[in-house]
């Protein structure tokens, strides 16, 4: 007799929640989601905090905003399913699926019926006066699947490319001189004319082509030039530069001045 009190209790107990997405009773034990004071009211909807709901009944919840979408994941066993997240019109899509949301004190809400419509394999019930929601899996495992939404696939954003500074490599130090007016537009020995207005240099063994950026150790500027003759042939001496990299360098007057030479390519 006592059992029989006992189980009319615990049935108008639960004839208070209104079943909304299962119409037969379920063996397993139901997960209540209880934390009323979360529960928001907008019209006629209700909101709930949907980390928190899903979170509770086993299903992971990621927020992803390194992609080129931003989404929210979630995950139930080995599947992963997504919502891409429209923050201008405050919606939720996956497929041909579009759902409201609200942020509220930084907390993603969704209205009731998202809970109804995506969780697979459990039935969803809310009590009519407090809110509070029941999630009972109907599978024998008690887990709680998904629907309705589309598989999760990542779309990482384009890795931008670095741009690397020249690597300099250094060669030599001595002294550099300038040629121009001269032989202005005469043959070098690479085959092209030496014009004086170019950036260009002669240095007696490195490669035609050869990028190197020279520094006045006198005043400490620099330039790059491209070689292609041939010299300076007397002591001491390194590079012999177009009149155009002498005036960078500021040594038209003095006509010599000590440098460095670095490789750049």
């Amino acid at each position: 007799m006592k059992k029989t009190i006992q189980s009319i209790i615990a049935g108008l107990a639960m004839g208070a929640f209104l079943l909304t997405n299962a119409g037969t009773a379920q063996a397993a034990q139901p997960f209540v989601w209880d934390k009323v004071d979360q529960v928001q009211k907008s019209g006629d909807l209700t909101y709930y905090p949907v980390r928190s709901v899903l979170e509770l009944a086993g299903i992971q919840v990621k927020w992803v905003a390194d992609e080129v979408r931003t989404k929210l994941v979630l995950s139930t066993g080995d599947q992963s399913y997504q919502l891409i997240v429209n923050p201008e019109s405050k919606t939720l899509s996956s497929g041909d699926r579009v759902f409201g949301y609200d942020n509220i004190n930084g907390s993603l809400m969704v209205p009731l019926h998202f809970l109804m419509d995506v969780i697979d394999q459990a039935a969803v019930s809310v009590n009519r006066q407090s809110g509070a929601i029941a999630i009972t899996p109907s599978s024998e495992n008690g887990q709680v699947g998904l629907r309705y939404l589309e598989g999760y696939i990542a779309e990482p954003k384009p890795v931008e490319p670095v741009v690397q500074a020249p690597k300099t490599t250094y060669y030599e130090s001595g002294q550099a001189t300038w040629y121009g007016a001269a032989l202005h537009g005469n043959y070098t020995a690479s085959g092209e004319r030496f014009n004086m207005y170019d950036l260009t240099a002669a240095h007696k063994t490195l490669p035609f082509g050869t990028r190197v950026k020279v520094t006045n150790l006198n005043n400490g500027t620099s330039v790059v030039v491209r070689i292609t003759d041939r010299g300076p042939f007397a002591p001491g001496r390194v590079i012999d530069l177009s009149m155009a990299a002498a005036q960078q360098l500021g040594m038209i007057s003095s006509g010599v001045a000590p440098v460095n030479l670095e490789i750049i390519g």
